[in-house]
């Protein structure tokens, strides 16, 4: 015969259904964090490809900034700073062309053929500047002003070079030919005046990229070291965050083995009082 539940007592059939229903609660929540750790996936990988376009556009805007740094450097050297040089280009053809023209030109040395190279040089280098500011042809960068000044100043160290050993000779020529020793001294003293200022600015230029060079060195060692402290920091946080989720976890199976037991204790229990 069967056994009849006693009045006042429920039956426990509806236990399975509630079982049912928290092991599905569960599950919802386990579909619910891997969408979590889906989204913040997605979250860091959008972030990293945002920080890696950021770092492009960084090394794009310094290139740009060192291009026209180097343009208004070189736009400076080779454009505005030959001036200096015309002007004296101008005084050696004007005063050396009537010194050789007007008065007399007897002297012991050879500062006549020096005088008239030197106004040769200096119609070359004019010419050569006219070219630079309303030549028939513009040009696209500074390698072929640099090729011409480089060559104008090769010719003309040559020129000056044997004028200068000439002048050291040419002591008795202010009694023969005064007016050519004097042009020759005054071109001998402008172009290596300003050979020596154009060496004192190459020079502190050359210190100050040097010292630019050693900076950014520096910068970008700092800027690594940073870089792996946050990245070392970013691991510990990732760490702590796997280690947090692991104790979450194991929190949860134990409740879940705790109500488990619990569960059926439970049931056996009601399976001894119906027996």
């Amino acid at each position: 015969m069967s056994a009849v539940a006693p009045e006042g007592e429920q039956p426990h059939e509806a236990e399975p259904h509630a079982e049912e229903e928290e092991l599905e609660d569960v599950s919802d929540l386990d579909s619910d964090e891997d969408d979590d750790a889906a989204e913040a996936a997605l979250l860091e990988k959008l972030n990293q490809l945002e920080k890696k376009k950021l770092e492009v556009q960084a090394v794009a805007v310094s290139e740009v900034d060192k291009k026209k740094a180097s343009d208004y450097k070189w736009g400076t050297y080779l454009m505005i700073a030959p001036f200096g040089p015309a002007l004296m280009a101008l005084l050696t053809i004007f005063w050396g062309g009537i010194t050789l023209n007007s008065f007399p030109t007897t002297c012991v040395s050879d500062l006549k053929t020096f005088v008239a190279g030197a106004i040769g040089i200096s119609y070359i280098f004019l010419f050569f500047l006219s070219f630079v500011y309303v030549g028939p042809k513009p040009y696209k960068s500074f390698r072929p002003l640099k090729l011409g000044y480089g060559a104008i100043a090769f010719v003309s160290v040559g020129v000056f070079a044997y004028g200068t050993m000439e002048w050291t000779k040419a002591a008795a020529c202010l009694d023969t030919a005064p007016q050519l020793y004097v042009v020759s001294s005054a071109c001998i003293v402008m172009f290596w005046g300003s050979a020596g200022l154009i060496a004192l600015y190459a020079l502190k230029d050359k210190l100050h990229a040097r010292h630019a060079l050693a900076d950014e060195k520096r910068r970008k060692l700092q800027e690594a070291v940073a870089a792996k402290v946050a990245r070392d920091e970013a691991n510990k946080a990732k760490k702590a965050a796997k280690k947090q989720a692991l104790e979450g976890e194991r929190e949860k199976e134990k409740g879940a083995d705790a109500k488990a037991t619990e569960r059926a204790a439970f049931y056996g229990e009601s399976t001894d009082d119906e027996s």
